[in-house]
């Protein structure tokens, strides 16, 4: 009986444990987890920043294009506007020689 009873403690106390060492490793398991998802939400605020650097460097350079665009419109512009004064130059010297 003293053998059986002692037999039945040891067999719980393996159960205990047995039963520890699992609870140790679902702990492991939930750490490495709780890691990996750290980690990831670090990858996704990471990732969010890139985006938002590339639709910054996105839109400078479209507003670097739309500016030299400008700049050429403003080029033909002035171009044109001094040919027309050139013109406007020429007719009137044509015109006061004409009259006189």
């Amino acid at each position: 009986l003293k053998l059986n009873r002692l037999i039945r403690s040891l067999l719980k106390i393996n159960r205990l444990i047995s039963s520890r060492l699992k609870l140790n490793q679902l702990i492991r398991s939930l750490l490495k987890i709780s890691r990996l998802i750290s980690s990831q939400l670090k990858l996704n605020r990471l990732i969010r920043s890139l985006l938002k650097i590339s639709r910054l460097i996105s839109s400078q350079l479209k507003l670097n294009r739309l500016i030299k665009s400008h700049l050429k419109i403003s080029q033909l512009i002035r171009s044109q506007l001094k040919i027309s004064h050139l013109k406007i130059s020429r007719l009137m010297r044509d015109l006061i020689r004409n009259t006189s």
